[in-house]
């Protein structure tokens, strides 16, 4: 398969992401503002999940070192 195929609906992902991402943020920052205890950590939550779905979907940089024998 070629790479550079999913290259365009991977960057869409990680834009529609980050926007939610953000507006997390806003809503954590408004939740914080009104000493809304649960919603802070419910955003919290949603916020580290989101995170670890757009680092998930970043490229790998050094893909090929992993199965270099000669790599340390």
């Amino acid at each position: 398969m070629n790479p550079r195929k999913h290259n365009h609906a991977r960057r869409l992902a990680r834009a529609g992401i980050q926007f939610a991402a953000v507006l997390l943020a806003l809503y954590l920052l408004a939740a914080v503002a009104a000493l809304n205890i649960p919603a802070v950590l419910l955003a919290i939550l949603a916020e580290n999940a989101l995170l670890g779905i757009y680092y998930k979907l970043e490229a790998p940089r050094h893909a090929d070192t992993a199965e270099d024998p000669r790599c340390i």
